[in-house]
């Protein structure tokens, strides 16, 4: 009866563990973190960039950068589908973008990293999947 109750002990903190971990920001081994870094390179004598984020369960909130000034944000996934999304602002200019998106059974816009980088200039959004950039692409031109 002892060695029972005694498992039942055991079992009982694994799954403690377990939901805690679950909860927490840190990745477990079949999860995979993810960094995203969104830069401006605006110059500084122009409307500092506005920035909203958010995915389907986390609103990452408002955030105005002034020239060299980041915004960065971590997360886990596990999933099939990831998708974190922004809007930019540059005075009236504004660009919608998927900063981090995983689709079911392909790579992510950040592979073969674990990191997207953006960075705002005046002629558009770039794109790089290190940290520091390396091969900055355009994506996306302001609007």
């Amino acid at each position: 009866m002892a060695n029972y109750s005694y498992l039942h002990f055991v079992l009982i903190i694994l799954a403690a563990n377990l939901i805690a971990s679950a909860t927490s920001k840190n990745c477990t081994q079949i999860e995979d973190a993810r960094t995203v870094y969104i830069y401006s390179y605006l110059p500084p004598d122009s409307p500092m960039m506005r920035l909203h984020c958010a995915s389907k369960d986390d609103d990452l909130g408002n955030h105005t950068l002034a020239l060299n000034q980041r915004f960065m944000f971590e997360f886990c996934t596990n999933e099939f589908t990831t998708l974190f999304y922004c809007d930019a602002w540059w005075g009236p200019k504004h660009v919608p973008f998927h900063a981090y998106e995983q689709r079911p059974f392909l790579r992510s816009n950040c592979d073969p990293g674990d990191t997207c980088y953006w960075a705002a200039k005046t002629d558009g959004l770039y794109f790089s999947a290190f940290y520091p950039p390396r091969g900055l692409k355009k994506r996306f031109n302001w609007s």
